[in-house]
């Protein structure tokens, strides 16, 4: 199924999850494959930006037995001019091959079980515990740029090797609204300032039709 965009053409949402599906069982693929596919489906889950995903601080994710709550340190968003705190919580997702959860868990036992602190990219005095390194240095982050183009490598089978990749949060937040998720669930989610930023930044389409479990996360 695909999403009409406001801006581009349709796009196959299909062809990202045929490729996810196409790697195999998530504790057997490459780390370079395990990295860019828990990257892309925290970003879609969480609706969260490579820079959102940058200021994890892992060491105090929380593992519940039905979610992960990640906690973004001093994001872009603010409250009265102040950084704030921002919980993100993900739910699982019954096919394992598309869980967000089971991807976390594996990527943290295979690379982020060792604290990798560094000051906060954008104040010093902040100390964020990344969860995503490089492959061939697991003492070392990934920038934003590098997390983003992780994501970016699942999210370009969505178009046209000619058009425009289209944000992660954007693609998470349409589904979302488009499969009936209420815009104040999605605020909540995001600590956007108002339904003015979803509808006017992060929407691709308006069909309500959409689901976002068979769109997305599973296929048919």
């Amino acid at each position: 199924m695909s999403i009409k965009s406001f801006v581009k053409g349709n796009i196959n949402i299909t062809a990202s999850l045929n490729y996810i599906s196409s790697l195999g069982q998530t504790e057997k693929l490459k780390t370079k494959d395990l990295t860019a596919k828990t990257c892309w489906l925290i970003s879609i889950c969480g609706l969260m930006r490579a820079s959102d995903i940058h200021r994890i601080d892992d060491i105090r994710t929380i593992r519940k037995d039905n979610s992960v709550v990640f906690f973004i340190l001093a994001p872009k968003e603010k409250r009265q001019g102040r950084p704030i705190e921002r919980p993100c919580e993900i739910k699982p997702h019954t096919n394992l091959i598309f869980c967000p959860v089971h991807a976390y868990d594996v990527y943290k036992a295979r690379m982020a079980m060792i604290p990798c602190p560094r000051p906060h990219i954008n104040d010093k005095n902040l100390t964020v515990n990344h969860l995503f390194r490089y492959v061939n240095n697991p003492e070392k982050p990934l920038t934003v740029d590098s997390i983003s183009r992780n994501i970016k490598s699942i999210s370009k089978f969505m178009v046209n090797e000619e058009e425009q990749i289209p944000k992660a949060r954007a693609i998470g937040a349409t589904l979302a609204t488009n499969s009936g998720i209420p815009a104040d669930a999605e605020i909540t989610q995001t600590f956007w300032s108002g339904a003015s930023m979803l509808d006017n930044h992060y929407q691709l389409s308006r069909d309500i039709n959409l689901n976002i479990a068979e769109t997305i996360l599973t296929l048919k």
